[in-house]
C-alpha cells in the first residue's frame, strides 16, 4: 500500500508542547478525505479526547499551586504577586483551550475541577 492510500497521510500527528500533547494536523481538507481517512481521524481524535481530562487535572494543580503563591505573597511583595497571578494567567488559558479542544471533539465541556 502506498503512503497515499494509508488513512494516516491525510493528516499528521504534531506534538504541541504548550499543551502536551500531540494534535492532529490535516494536510488536506476533510471534505476531501476518504470514508477510511476519516475513520482513523476519528480514532485519533477519540484517543486525544481520552488524555485531556488528566491533562486538565494536572494544570488544575498547577494553578492552585500557583494561585497559592499568589496569595502567600500578598502585599508583601508585589512584584512576586503579580508574577505568580500572570503564570496562573497563563495556566488557566491552557486549561480553557483544552477544554475547547475537548468541546470540539465530544460536544461538550468538561467539569474537572474539585475545590
Amino acid at each position: 500500500m502506498a503512503a497515499h492510500d494509508r488513512p494516516e497521510a491525510a493528516f499528521e500527528l504534531v506534538d504541541d508542547a504548550d499543551l502536551g500533547l500531540k494534535i492532529p494536523q490535516l494536510k488536506k481538507p476533510f471534505e476531501a478525505f476518504t470514508p477510511a481517512e476519516k475513520d482513523a481521524l476519528a480514532l485519533e481524535l477519540e484517543k486525544l479526547s481520552g488524555l485531556i481530562p488528566d491533562r486538565i487535572r494536572a494544570l488544575e494543580a498547577r494553578y492552585l499551586a500557583l494561585f497559592r503563591e499568589a496569595e502567600a505573597a500578598g502585599e508583601a511583595d508585589d512584584a512576586a504577586f503579580f508574577e505568580a497571578l500572570e503564570r496562573a494567567g497563563a495556566v488557566a488559558r491552557k486549561i480553557a483551550e483544552l477544554n475547547t479542544l475537548y468541546y470540539a471533539i465530544q460536544g461538550e465541556f468538561l467539569t474537572t475541577y474539585v475545590g
